[in-house]
């Protein structure tokens, strides 16, 4: 009843500003006739102009009480938007492994780069940033178990690292990349040398944060976990 009321109070001023559009309008239009045109009888002159006007303006009236309808009917009748799924695709112990096996992962590096293998040694870093999505997992992992309600100060410890790894495995990246665009005639060049000793002093970085990290979770979530983690394929090396 509501609706029907609604919208009968949208229609009844609205055919009043009909009439009124389409005595303007017809004026309006008898004005520009040509003089031969005038001369005609004064109801042809009224009524064409009149029945033109008025059905344009119904068309157009019409879809536009269409559209209020169902505006106010949608209104009424849409049920409530569904609360947003969990922002987290990582559970929490899913966090765990990817946190352990990205541990584990950065450990032939050193060999890699000893050995100028530096697609390989990049392949490590983006599987670890991309394909396990470290940043999520670090934040999945704080944000359900290392809350503040657990301990305050491993939660806080925890959030910073959730800020700063991620920032020094992109660093440790870029420095494993560069030096394959430096020519080196056999083995490593100095200049690839340089670069990869950087990434050394980052990847040293790396492993502490991700240390310190595992060393805020709880024994019995890492004794279960490091269990899970050693199943999982992977298709790298990982010692």
């Amino acid at each position: 009843e509501q609706r029907l009321v609604m919208f009968v109070s949208l229609f009844v001023p609205a055919e009043a500003c009909i009439r009124s559009a389409t005595d303007y309008g017809a004026r309006q239009l008898r004005g520009r006739w040509s003089r031969k045109q005038r001369h005609q009888p004064m109801q042809c002159c009224q009524e064409q102009p009149r029945r033109a006007i008025r059905e344009r303006l119904e068309q157009l009236l019409g879809g536009l009480l269409a559209s209020a309808w169902l505006t106010t009917s949608s209104a009424w009748v849409s049920p409530v938007p569904a609360i947003a799924a969990n922002q987290y695709t990582i559970g929490m112990d899913r966090g765990v492994q990817a946190v352990i096996i990205c541990r584990e992962l950065l450990e032939p590096i050193p060999r890699y780069v000893e050995d100028g293998a530096w697609d390989k040694a990049r392949s490590n870093v983006n599987y670890c940033t991309r394909t396990l999505r470290l940043k999520s997992a670090l934040r999945a992992v704080t944000d359900q178990l290392l809350t503040p309600e657990y301990d305050l100060e491993r939660h806080e410890t925890a959030k910073r690292l959730v800020n700063d790894l991620p920032n020094l495995m992109t660093q440790l990246d870029a420095t494993l990349y560069t030096p394959i665009f430096i020519a080196s005639d056999q083995g490593v060049s100095p200049g690839q040398r340089k670069y990869g000793n950087e990434a050394l002093d980052y990847l040293g970085q790396a492993k502490q944060m991700l240390e310190c990290f595992l060393e805020l979770i709880p024994e019995d979530v890492m004794t279960r976990n490091v269990e899970q983690a050693s199943k999982m394929r992977v298709p790298l090396e990982r010692q």
